[in-house]
């Protein structure tokens, strides 16, 4: 996978995209060059966000 990124930043990728959950135990910003965006995380940060804003909690 590492090399498969390579690849791509050698073609001028600035980033990568982790759209399956798997893959983020193999790729991290401390194996890739560019920008890592783990939709897992995205996902997670994003239903926080709903969840605080919904119910006005801030200790979630």
């Amino acid at each position: 996978m590492e090399a498969v990124v390579a690849d791509l930043v050698a073609v001028g990728a600035d980033c990568v995209i982790l759209g399956c959950a798997e893959v983020g135990m193999l790729l991290n910003p401390q194996n890739v060059p560019v920008r890592v965006c783990d939709t897992v995380e995205l996902h997670c940060r994003a239903a926080i966000e709903a969840a605080m804003t919904d119910t006005g909690e801030t200790n979630v």
